[in-house]
């Protein structure tokens, strides 16, 4: 696990999101170096993940899953929080996947929540090019500027459902002090899930608070609230109810490390 995280931490895409940090490169790759030197955060990250998440591996007959320049891609299986500097899918938290490259056949998972019906632990789960093309859709929306694959159609049918995020940037203060942090994008398994993200961040789910259940829903569809938003809407009630709440109260055990951040990561000693 350590080779794969240090594999994860020196990937194309982590120097992409360093670039919202720092612009020279030099200094990126120097830094990237460094805190993947740093052994003992790498070996506690490592036995985070094989401690503490549970274990499958899925099988593509037809070498068609894809390679993230990320290398590890994760994402999460449930919305948490908005957070200041880490995202929903950053390891070591609950509710997340983790997905290593083994070949084009098979990837090893760690996860945590709840997966799709058609993966299970502790063996290896042959997909059907559905299922493939679903979880192509999590690995190719971990790249920034590359993503590679065996199979040209396979490649072609996750392009389209790829969805181009550059880490955003979120600035917190009070009494004087100001502080700012690069997240990197999110990325969720579940279209419930991106849909609640959506209208939380763009602050759009205010328009549907005071509804009630047999009012038509605000989005414009025409259906009642209870039969069409609603869920999105709980969640994101849940989440302002909870903004407050820091990344801690989602770890997944009290004692396993967290992935750092972007910010994180350039702190020394």
């Amino acid at each position: 696990m350590r080779e794969f995280i240090i594999f994860y931490y020196r990937s194309g895409a982590l120097l992409t999101e360093f670039e919202f940090e720092r612009k020279i490169k030099a200094d990126r790759v120097f830094l990237m170096l460094q805190n993947v030197m740093n052994s003992d955060y790498i070996r506690e990250l490592g036995k985070t993940v094989i401690g503490f998440y549970n274990f499958t591996i899925i099988k593509s007959e037809n070498n068609e899953f894809l390679l993230s320049d990320q290398y590890l891609s994760t994402v999460a299986l449930a919305i948490k929080n908005r957070f200041f500097n880490v995202s929903n899918r950053h390891m070591g938290m609950s509710d997340m996947m983790i997905l290593i490259p083994l070949s084009g056949k098979y990837y090893a998972i760690f996860y945590n929540g709840y997966i799709p019906s058609y993966i299970s632990s502790n063996k290896v789960n042959a997909l059907s090019q559905v299922q493939v093309d679903e979880i192509n859709k999590v690995i190719i929306n971990n790249s920034y500027t590359k993503c590679i694959c065996n199979n040209r159609e396979a490649l072609g049918r996750a392009l389209t459902k790829f969805e181009y995020q550059s880490p955003s940037a979120t600035i917190a203060g009070g009494n004087g002090v100001h502080m700012g942090a690069t997240l990197k994008k999110e990325v969720f398994l579940y279209d419930r899930d991106k849909k609640a993200w959506e209208l939380f961040t763009g602050n759009d789910w205010v328009h549907y608070r005071d509804l009630g259940r047999n009012d038509r829903c605000a989005c414009g569809s025409g259906k009642k609230f209870k039969k069409c938003c609603i869920e999105y809407i709980e969640i994101c009630v849940r989440m302002y109810v909870d903004i407050e709440h820091e990344r801690d109260n989602y770890k997944i055990s009290d004692y396993a490390i967290g992935e750092k951040g972007l910010a994180e990561f350039y702190r020394k000693g």
